[in-house]
């Protein structure tokens, strides 16, 4: 209860501090709803009674409080743009060439859901701004840490109002690398054979790739990559670690890879698995 309502406390003051500041309506709202969920996400965390169900296979479900969550992302959205186009993960997935929709908002109501369902605090919550496939502003939350990044296109990109920059790593071989296995045999070969294809000794697959993008904007880790982002993965750190200094590849939300960090990694990264010629 302590750590919650400690979570809780500094929300509050970092959105205090964020109301103060000069952002767009739009990157305004995207704060303002992340903080509106991770609030009920808190509140949810503790419940000895969530609900899971299964999407498309026994490993890839999702919980009540993603549904909760979303519902919440959704109403704070259309609160202010009620015609709003809307690309979430859990109840309109689907959406028919979201990149050449004008005006579009791309949410991941819980991205780390296996790490909430176990009590682990490695999970975030994901609202972009996306206008005909460029992410516009964006905010991340991981609540259970408070830390919540942010970025709007041409402004830089923060970290509890503090600005965020990604390392000045040089060579992969000493690079704090980080993944995701994700939950099919095939994803999870490809990302092993690919880290084995760039010597590295250290890296980490931490269950969450939204906020372990957002780790790399920060300077936090120094590269990552994976094969199968769905664009609720891809809108948000795309525009974080661009406008912290790094550079990402494919930017296209909706395609599935994402290689993530400052120019010399990721160019050394395409260079030895040449993995652009795979594609």
């Amino acid at each position: 209860m302590g750590d919650r309502q400690s979570a809780l406390e500094s929300l509050e003051v970092i959105m205090l501090d964020i109301e103060k500041e000069k952002f767009s309506e739009r990157m305004k709202t995207a704060i303002r709803a992340v903080k509106s969920a991770g609030l009920v996400v808190l509140e949810m965390k503790d419940s000895q009674k969530l609900v899971f169900s299964s999407k498309d296979g026994k490993h890839d479900f999702s919980t009540e409080a993603d549904l909760a969550s979303e519902r919440v992302i959704i109403e704070t959205v259309t609160s202010g743009y009620p015609n709003a186009s809307i690309l979430t993960e859990e109840s309109q997935p689907h959406l028919e060439n979201p990149n050449d929709v004008e005006e579009l908002w791309v949410i991941d109501p819980i991205d780390g859901t296996l790490n909430f369902k176990r009590g682990r605090g490695f999970f975030a919550i994901s609202v972009s701004y996306v206008e005909k496939g460029v992410p516009k502003a964006t905010a991340v939350l991981s609540p259970v840490n408070n830390k919540l990044y942010y970025a709007f296109k041409d402004g830089g990109a923060y970290l509890n109002g503090k600005k965020i920059e990604v390392s000045n790593q040089e060579g992969l071989v000493d690079a704090y690398v980080t993944t995701d296995t994700y939950f099919t045999p095939e994803v999870r070969k490809r990302h092993l054979d690919l880290l084995e294809q760039i010597g590295t000794p250290y890296f980490t697959a931490s269950g969450s790739g939204i906020l372990s993008v957002c780790e790399v904007a920060e300077g936090a880790t120094d590269f990552f990559f994976h094969t199968n982002f769905k664009p609720w993965d891809k809108a948000g750190p795309t525009i974080i670690v661009q406008e912290a200094g790094g550079v990402v590849v494919d930017t296209d939300i909706t395609s599935p890879m994402i290689i993530a960090g400052n120019k010399t990694l990721v160019n050394e990264f395409i260079r030895k698995t040449k993995i652009l010629e795979k594609k």
